[in-house]
């Protein structure tokens, strides 16, 4: 049997629909559909053929027929024998890469001498490049050379779902980046996924139980900041955050309260013990009764801003918080 006959048997077999498997597995739709129809075929043991078996096996443990990855991807490595996949690009990853690090098409086209038309129509699939392989090589050894910021680092890791210290070395960020760019998984739905499935699941009785929030006193102690002080790097700055709430908590005005922050979230969300202090100095802001205007930097990459709000709904389910945006 052929490979697609062998993945919509396996389907078949499951009951599960293309979405379904590409949620399962970490494939984009798109793919799914590609492999379906014999559109496309993966290459022999590669990550996104280890990840389509992967899923499959993950969807049979809902069923009453489980299947081991081992004997999934063996039958399909069996199916591509006498294959010849096609090296294709998946463009959809392309885009989100130089979107999310802010790289024009004319910036991409100078340091491969391309056409800017070119690299344009090869972002919204007019075009392929003769040499798929050479193309992604150009690509992945352009963002190498100008990506060498930590906050780059972190954009990238998040799009390659790793850590950053994983793509810290050049030659390692090199062959992620290039497995990516042919491997077909889609970053762009895993954020918006995980917020979705967030939203669905979040309690905000259950939320305001397991912070104890009725229980939280709020002090009437004599407390005085300067007027005035700098904070410099992100560490200090956590500080003057933690000051601000500390002052607002412990003053007698009852005055709405005003904040803005462009602060990485990536940085927020890896400090633990931050994110527990400002947690409970936001709850005890919101426990006084003070009413908060948040004022959020939209000039952020799309995975921030995903983690941001995910962070922030049991925040806005209180009714208390105003937002204000500006890019």
């Amino acid at each position: 049997m052929r490979f697609q006959e062998i993945l919509n048997e396996y389907m078949k077999q499951l009951c599960c629909s293309g979405k379904e498997l590409a949620e399962a597995s970490g494939l984009s739709s798109s793919l799914i559909s590609r492999y379906r129809s014999g559109e496309r075929l993966p290459a022999r043991n590669r990550d996104s053929l280890n990840r389509l078996a992967a899923g499959l096996s993950k969807l049979s443990k809902q069923t009453q027929i489980p299947l081991s990855v081992s004997d999934i991807l063996k039958k399909l490595n069996d199916s591509l024998q006498d294959s010849q996949p096609e090296s294709s690009l998946c463009f959809e990853n392309l885009n989100i890469l130089l979107e999310a690090l802010e790289i024009s098409s004319g910036e991409l086209a100078k340091f491969l001498n391309y056409d800017t038309s070119h690299i344009s129509r090869i972002r919204t699939g007019q075009r392929s490049p003769g040499n798929p392989e050479a193309f992604a090589d150009g690509v992945c050894r352009f963002i190498v050379r100008k990506c060498r910021s930590r906050e780059n680092h972190i954009q990238i890791a998040a799009l390659l779902g790793c850590e950053p210290q994983e793509v810290m070395e050049s030659p390692a960020l090199y062959n992620r980046l290039k497995g990516w760019l042919f491997d077909g998984r889609c970053a762009k739905e895993e954020p918006i996924s995980g917020f979705l499935s967030t939203l669905d699941s979040f309690d905000l009785k259950e939320y305001i139980r397991a912070i104890r929030f009725d229980d939280i006193k709020i002090p009437c102690l004599p407390f005085q900041l300067p007027i005035s002080k700098y904070y410099r790097g992100i560490e200090e700055m956590k500080t003057g955050e933690l000051d601000f709430l500390k002052a607002a908590v412990l003053s007698h005005s009852a005055e709405p309260v005003f904040m803005c922050s462009d602060m990485p979230m990536e940085d927020m969300a890896q400090d633990l013990d931050f994110s527990k202090k400002w947690i409970l100095g936001i709850t005890a802001m919101l426990k006084k009764g003070l009413h908060l205007n948040i004022v959020h930097n939209l000039n952020r990459p799309f995975t921030e801003m995903m983690l941001g709000l995910e962070s922030w709904i049991h925040l806005y389910m209180t009714g208390l918080i105003s937002p204000y945006y500006f890019s």
